[in-house]
Formats: C-alpha cells, structure tokens, sequence
C-alpha cells in the first residue's frame, strides 16, 4: 500500500514537470514565433520598401525658366546648361573613400565636399546632394568616362541662369537663387526642392511668371545608381513664361 502511494505521488510529480515543461515550450515557440512574424511581415515591408527606393527612382526633369527679352528682342537673360556634381549617399558604400577620390580625380577641395554633404544630414534617402554646381566639361566628361570608380555620384546637366549684359543692366534685371524663404510665395505645383526662384530685380519681380512646371520620370537604377530604364511614360515639363521689357538696351 505504501510503495503505491509513492508511485502516485512520483507520477504526480512527474505530471507536473511535464506540465511545466510543456508550458515553457510553448512559451518559447511563441516567442519565436512573434519575432518571426515580425521579422517577415513588418521588417519584411521595411526592406521591401528600402529595395524598392533603391531599385527605382523618380528623376525630375526641371522646367525651363523663362527668358527676358528688351522691346527689341535682344536677350537680356537666358538659360544654358550646366554640369553639376551629384552624389547620392545610399549609392555610395564608402562615403569617405569615394569623397577622397572625388577630390583627387576633379581638384576640388575635400572639405568642402564634406561640408557639402554634413549640410544635407537631413536629407531624404536616395535624393541627390549637389557637390558642384558648375563643374568644367573636361571634368564631367572625365567622371562620365571612369563612373564606375565613384559609386553614387554622376553627372547631371542642369540649365543655369546667364546674363549677356550683365554689367548693364545687372542692378535692373537681378539676379536667381535657390529657393529659401520665397518658398511659400510660390504656388504649390511650382514648388520643387531643387527649385530656382527670383532674388531680386525684374527676376524676382515676374517670378510666378517665368517658373515652369517640373516634369520627370521613373527610372530603373542598377546598384551604383546608374540608369538602366525608364519605367512608363515620361512627364514632360513645361517651361515658363518669357518676359518683354520696354526697355531698348
């Protein structure tokens, strides 16, 4: 009678280890489980969308400003192109390495490439940061050649405010600037982060004038941000309006 109480209370015992066992068990598959339901559904998404903005990109086409004329049709401001020196941070693996063989290869001071680039900390993921605004053609022709050596930085032809007669009539017709605290005086499907607005002058004068309506497209990149594709059909821009004056240079 006595040894078969003990074997009751031995499998008791044992139950309840097992219990317990079990419980743990199914607290450690649950555990498991919530982290890989997250990691595949909400990291999933994040990395989902990271390849995404890696993959594709949406590259902006910028309007053309205007152009001023006098009464007698001689062009007094106009656009030419010009080639600026992007960089893309998400593009470049080595940020230091690729700032430093920038440097060398265009002769272009290195700190003012890293201020460049600490000034656009907040910039956006995958947005271009302009390292030069009006770079040689020797120099962008010789960065074209040797892409692949500068991982996320390319070359980009932008149109550039000039003056022909700008020690004339400087005073009167003003001058551009990227925009600052003009942003809120221009119409919202003029607004652009890239945008290049009137500071002065008859430029600043007839600004809602002569600025266009960007354009663009969506493009596929490869890892180094370099253009494979266009996806779908591009937007074409529009270009602003031209201004008149009644004065006869």
């Amino acid at each position: 009678m006595k040894l078969d109480t003990l074997d009751f209370e031995e499998m008791d015992r044992i139950r309840i280890r097992l219990i317990i066992l079990g419980g743990v068990v199914i607290l450690i598959f649950s555990l498991l489980g919530s982290r890989l339901w997250y990691l595949q559904i909400i990291q999933g998404q994040i990395y989902t969308e990271f390849s995404q903005g890696n993959r594709i990109r949406l590259v902006p086409e910028p309007a053309l400003r205007g152009n001023i004329y006098d009464r007698n049709g001689v062009l007094l401001a106009e656009n030419r192109p010009a080639y600026q020196l992007h960089l893309i941070r998400e593009d470049t693996p080595d940020l230091e390495k690729t700032l430093g063989k920038v440097s060398q290869a265009l002769n272009l001071p290195y700190s003012a490439l890293k201020d460049k680039i600490e000034a656009n900390l907040n910039l956006a993921q995958f947005k271009p940061i302009i390292l030069e605004e009006d770079l040689e053609y020797e120099k962008a022709m010789y960065l074209e050649t040797f892409q692949d050596d500068f991982p996320g930085v390319s070359i980009v032809v932008q149109p550039r405010r000039f003056y022909p007669y700008n020690n004339l009539v400087a005073h009167l017709i003003g001058y551009v600037g990227i925009v600052q605290e003009d942003w809120t005086e221009l119409p919202e499907e003029k607004r652009s982060s890239s945008q290049i607005v009137g500071h002065s002058g008859i430029e600043l004068l007839e600004n809602d004038h002569m600025i266009g309506l960007d354009g663009g497209r969506q493009a596929e990149v490869d890892h180094m941000g370099r253009e494979i594709q266009v996806l779908g059909k591009p937007v074409p821009s529009v270009p602003g309006k031209n201004i008149t004056l009644s004065l006869d240079v």
